[in-house]
């Protein structure tokens, strides 16, 4: 498990948070790096819990950010419109993400939500021993997970896949910046995927190869409080980083369908490549209570 040494002002902003959102916890095995502890990139055993995100940028209308407190869209709104449109799909296919699911509609619904401290407040347990928590808000009707997820200044995650899912992240706080991956496997352009595996979600093709060089970075981009942006296999790798060497970050998080959660996923290392299987990916809240783990 990663350990954290922060300084006064990171501490400062984590206590203020965790003052906020009620007692904070650790999860088992929670992994990742803090830049300014210079931990290893590099994965090195233990059950990590990635995450999921980014893609496309959006960002939020003018009228969306000036809509009066009596016309906006309360998270509790916004879990109720994803469910209806999770609803209207399978939202799973053979573990996989269904090529059914309306991504433009979850990120739509998602862009309208404008961030409000008191909606997600309760959900975002923070923990200064660890690089980032998740914190489950709800399970879209066992078609998803919902997860708050609460990031300590400096603190990234593993570069990690998305285990076939549909993943959407909104920044509620501060800001994010992702590093996009390419595949291991397409490092060398023999070795690149063609066929079914390059034109879907789920990426198959990588975890049987055997990768000895530095994973290849497609771009990075860093996304400010209430944008939206998505990812799923087909798009690559990636990690999450808070770049504020003083400001906690806090984001909302959908996985549909929620195979990480369920199956684990897989981290990567930096420097090789190399892939390695990581168990189910545990909570370290549920419904705002601490303890909860996947189901």
């Amino acid at each position: 498990m990663a350990t954290l040494s922060c300084s006064r002002g990171s501490m400062r902003a984590i206590q203020h948070i965790a003052a906020q959102s009620g007692p904070a916890m650790i999860a088992r095995g929670v992994s990742g790096r803090c830049l300014h502890t210079a931990v290893s990139q590099t994965n090195t055993g233990g059950d990590v819990h990635p995450l999921a995100f980014t893609g496309q940028r959006q960002t939020v209308s003018s009228a969306t950010q000036q809509m009066p407190n009596s016309a906006r869209l309360s998270l509790q709104t916004l879990v109720a419109d994803l469910t209806r449109i999770l609803g209207q799909h399978s939202g799973i296919l053979n573990g996989s993400a269904s090529p059914d699911t309306n991504v433009r509609a979850l990120q739509r619904a998602l862009t309208s939500y404008t961030s409000h401290d008191a909606d997600w407040r309760r959900y975002a347990i923070a923990d200064p021993s660890v690089p980032y928590t998740r914190n489950l808000v709800s399970t879209i009707n066992q078609h998803a997970n919902l997860l708050v997820l609460v990031w300590n200044p400096g603190c990234a995650s593993p570069i990690h896949d998305h285990s076939g899912a549909h993943c959407l992240m909104k920044i509620l706080k501060g800001s994010l910046r992702e590093t996009l991956y390419a595949w291991p496997c397409e490092n060398e352009p023999a070795q690149r995927c063609s066929g079914p595996a390059a034109r879907t979600p789920t990426h198959k093709c990588t975890l049987a190869s055997r990768p000895s060089q530095p994973l290849q970075v497609r771009r990075e981009r860093t996304y400010g409080r209430d944008q939206v942006t998505y990812m799923s296999d087909r798009l690559g790798l990636h990690r999450i980083t808070n770049p504020s060497a003083a400001e906690v970050a806090v984001s909302l998080h959908l996985y549909t369908p929620p195979n990480a959660a369920k199956h684990g996923s897989h981290v990567f290392d930096a420097e090789t490549g190399a892939s390695k299987h990581v168990a189910k990916c545990g909570f370290h809240s549920v419904y705002g209570l601490k303890g909860g783990q996947a189901a």
